[in-house]
């Protein structure tokens, strides 16, 4: 993965993406992932793993709760750092 990195020419846009007042700052990672695994899937013709119009979903307020899925079948959800760091691994 190294090899693309040093080539990669749109750094400063996915700092815009990242940076920028709209977003979260909660957020900010996840549009930097999301930005590079499109980029690497434009790269390599393979699924991107996140898109960045699925992190702008969680920009906005949604009036779903997971409590009853967490309360009737007992689910329980990951850190996304967690996630992220394994997906990456």
């Amino acid at each position: 993965m190294e090899g693309w990195t040093a080539e990669f020419d749109s750094w400063d846009l996915c700092d815009q993406w990242c940076a920028g007042a709209a977003h979260s700052g909660a957020l900010r990672p996840a549009f930097l992932f999301a930005a590079i695994s499109e980029t690497v899937s434009r790269m390599t013709g393979k699924p991107a793993s996140a898109r960045v119009e699925g992190i702008h979903t969680f920009r906005e307020p949604h009036p779903l709760s997971s409590a009853k899925a967490i309360g009737e079948l007992g689910v329980s959800f990951r850190p996304l750092h967690e996630t992220m760091r394994d997906t990456v691994a």
